[in-house]
């Protein structure tokens, strides 16, 4: 938020000595700093710099800014930004303020967690939530940022094999509180951009760059995302970018399936159809394929396998059960009742991070949109819903050890026999593969069936 381009600058130099001292790769931070650097008064304007009415003066300041009111996102957002509206009147008829600010307010909303804030918020759950503890420190810039453990530091490994290149704590996998590739792929995608954004690349930068490339796609999802919402944004954008900067105009691949028996499928990737999905399916399951690839291009190449497995019994840091409302067989609960999800945080700290519990619907039932809808003004913890055809997604802003409760209708679209079982998930919105639990609820009248 600074006014002058000095005061960016040093503040952009503070920052980049930060992410060298945790063991980033300096040709990576001096690439992203002195670009941020180079974009001043064009791309990256001030926070308070909304509606920019004169060109920034020779001290670098612009006295043509408007003011703005600062709101992070949350659930009392639109609350807060109302009530300031409302009583803005107030403001303005003080004489003292007169020509300091506008007749009405502008509002900007400040961004999500970046890289640094997650690594440190990682780093430090096992001690809480801004906790002053024994060994402890700030880095003493501000009064905002999360302790640090005094000899806590990330430092990088460069992992390189099977013409595969990717960064990981250097700590051991057993040592680490989130062992999720989440905060590698940002790491290896940003990378990536840093390295595509190099004047006049050396072969060595391509090479480095296909390697990376590789390992960035082995990560992926069946349906092209990653383990999170915030890699997956970097990565997409940096295999975008390579997938221009690696063009080639007379691109032309043959891919041929094969089995034991015959040829399953033969693919054909040319500059007319490569940004087209094309896919085929294994029928013959289990079964040993090979694929045949010839020509002259870059493709990707993915194969997905799905299957069904009971919900593992683990110690998790949430707690949860569901029950059906009535609980018995009756003429009514055939075709509609009640679900009811209790939920608690089981975790060392006071409170979890974010949660999200994904309620996966009945063969033939579909959730009641009102119902789910008021969970949000009934239960002040609950930030949004989601209601999609064959699921439900409730998401949290923190859970104390105090028992939740949520409770919403579903009704019977269309009768279903041997009716099976459905799932219930909650999760750690930022690390989902260490913190989550899992349990299954079924009808009223499927309990019956069953005995």
């Amino acid at each position: 938020m600074a006014s002058r381009k000095e005061d960016m600058i040093n503040e952009i130099k503070f920052i980049g000595d930060l992410f060298l001292g945790r063991g980033y790769p300096g040709h990576l931070v001096k690439d992203i700093t002195e670009y941020v650097s180079s974009e001043w008064g064009r791309k990256y304007v001030l926070l308070l710099g909304i509606g920019i009415t004169a060109p920034i003066n020779q001290s670098g300041t612009n006295d043509g800014y408007q003011r703005a009111c600062i709101l992070g996102y949350s659930q009392y957002a639109g609350e807060i930004r109302n009530i300031i509206e409302k009583n803005w009147n107030i403001i303005t008829s003080d004489e003292t303020l007169s020509g300091k600010i506008e007749e009405k307010p502008t509002f900007v909303y400040k961004t999500g967690m970046n890289i640094k804030t997650m690594i440190e918020s990682r780093s430090t759950n096992k001690w809480g939530r801004n906790i002053s503890k024994e060994g402890t420190k700030k880095c003493g810039h501000c009064n905002q940022c999360s302790y640090m453990m005094e000899d806590e530091q990330i430092c990088l490994d460069n992992i390189m094999g099977d013409g595969m290149l990717h960064w990981k704590h250097a700590k051991k996998a057993e040592e680490i509180d989130d062992p999720s590739p989440s905060v590698e792929v940002e790491i290896a995608a940003y990378v990536l951009l840093a390295l595509m954004s190099v004047p006049n690349p050396s072969s060595d930068d391509f090479t480095s760059a296909a390697m990376i490339v590789k390992w960035i796609t082995k990560q992926q999802g069946p349906y092209g995302g990653f383990d999170s919402t915030q890699d997956t944004v970097v990565a997409l954008q940096a295999l975008s970018k390579y997938s221009g900067w690696a063009f080639n105009g007379k691109s032309h691949v043959t891919v041929s399936i094969r089995s034991k028996k015959n040829v399953v499928e033969n693919f054909v990737v040319n500059n007319n159809n490569r940004l087209l999905l094309q896919r085929a399916t294994l029928t013959d399951i289990p079964g040993n394929y090979t694929a045949e690839i010839s020509g002259d291009g870059c493709i990707l190449l993915q194969t997905t396998l799905k299957y069904n497995i009971p919900p593992p019994v683990k110690v998790s840091a949430f707690a949860i059960q569901v029950e059906t409302d009535p609980s018995n067989c009756t003429s009514l609960s055939v075709v509609n009742f009640n679900v009811i999800i209790t939920v608690s945080y089981t975790g060392e700290r006071n409170v979890s991070n974010m949660a999200i519990i994904e309620v996966k619907m009945l063969s033939g039932y579909i959730p009641d949109k009102k119902s789910v809808k008021k969970l949000q003004s009934d239960n002040p913890v609950v930030q949004r819903t989601e209601v999609k055809t064959h699921e439900v997604i409730i998401y949290l802003e923190e859970l104390s050890h105090e028992t939740k409760k949520f409770v919403f209708h579903v009704e019977e679209e269309i009768p279903v026999k041997n009716l099976k079982p459905a799932m219930v998930k909650i999760y750690d919105y930022y690390n989902e593969r260490a913190d989550n639990a899992v349990t299954q609820y079924t009808a009223p009248c499927s309990k019956k069936a069953e005995t």
